[in-house]
């Protein structure tokens, strides 16, 4: 199962100059892992363990575990002579102390279940890049797209981790869940090879 929190934290500096060019550079780059911080940030190939997963278990819940992960963004804004520069920076996260797993859940086959949960929060966030690069962001709208555009892509990405719960039936249906590991698969490989600096 999917929890999501999303946070858009901006921390903007120089927004005097009106008259000055915006450039906009939106790219995929999470913060560094610290191993024995809360967060992981996703990064092709990093996997989950289930030690991960350490957030107290709802034991009336159906699931068997929740992954909490979300899409979150920083950005700063810098002068440079008659340029002004709006760095975007996108990531997808996993919190530990807000997931868990139950103790009867573990083994590949569930875990997979759960690895795809963020597998789908960084497509989310793939997405996100994409679409703000194709934005039209000026110094006077910036702050309304940017917004609009995280919004839209956060709610198409819980519908689609909604879908996967639904018709994978939180991992009961093998025959979903493999077909589901397959198309995610196939996501991550379809994803723009450019996305990472």
């Amino acid at each position: 199962m999917k929890s999501i929190f999303l946070i858009c934290t901006f921390l903007l500096s120089g927004l005097f100059l009106h008259a000055q060019k915006l450039t906009v550079n939106v790219s995929y780059q999470p913060p560094v892992s610290n191993s024995r911080g809360d967060t992981i940030y996703y990064l092709p190939g990093v996997k989950l363990k289930w030690s991960d997963f350490r957030g107290k278990p709802n034991l009336q819940s159906v699931a068997g575990a929740v992954t909490a992960s979300g899409i979150n963004m920083n950005a700063d804004m810098k002068s440079r002579g008659y340029e002004i520069m709006l760095n975007i920076r996108v990531f997808a996260y996993f919190t530990k102390h807000s997931s868990w797993k139950k103790p009867h859940t573990d083994g590949d086959y569930h875990l997979t279940h759960e690895q795809n949960h963020f597998n789908i929060t960084y497509l989310g966030a793939i997405d996100l890049v994409e679409r703000l690069k194709k934005a039209h962001i000026t110094f006077q709208n910036y702050n309304d797209v940017i917004d609009s555009i995280f919004n839209e892509a956060n709610n198409e990405n819980d519908a689609l981790q909604n879908r996967y719960d639904s018709e994978t039936r939180y991992s009961i249906d093998t025959t979903q869940q493999q077909e589901w590991n397959k198309k995610i698969n196939q996501m991550l490989k379809n994803a723009s090879a450019d996305i990472l600096p």
